[in-house]
């Protein structure tokens, strides 16, 4: 069974995606549900920056356990919370839901962590 990868990089928790979950539907929301939520909880600093490159689908599921995820990063008011390499089909989604006028969104990786860093 495969899970998310959550790593630490330049101070920041980065919970990344393995290209079995190119489309993150419910099933597999069920599936990293706990580790993502754990990697939320016991993420120090409170910065924590989810990469979704190679996700090209995610629905309804997905954004509650982002969500989720960020009202636990927000406990603490130093906590960050971001995405990055959001595909467009993606970008698209958390417009509608106007998610992206809450968390920051990073074209890649390098460039959230740079802007994490401060």
């Amino acid at each position: 069974m495969a899970d998310i990868r959550v790593t630490h990089e330049a101070q920041v928790t980065v919970i990344s995606f393995p290209a079995v979950f190119q489309r993150l539907r419910e099933t597999e929301v069920e599936q990293i549900a706990s580790t993502f939520l754990a990697a939320m909880q016991g993420a120090q600093p409170r910065k924590v920056l989810i990469d979704l490159e190679g996700v090209e689908f995610f629905g309804s599921s997905f954004i509650e356990l982002l969500v989720r995820g960020w009202k636990r990063i927000k406990e603490d008011q130093q906590g960050v919370f971001a995405l990055c390499s959001v595909s467009p089909y993606c970008v698209e989604v958390l417009q509608v839901t106007h998610i992206d006028e809450v968390w920051p969104r990073y074209n890649t990786k390098q460039e959230a962590l740079a802007a994490m860093a401060t």
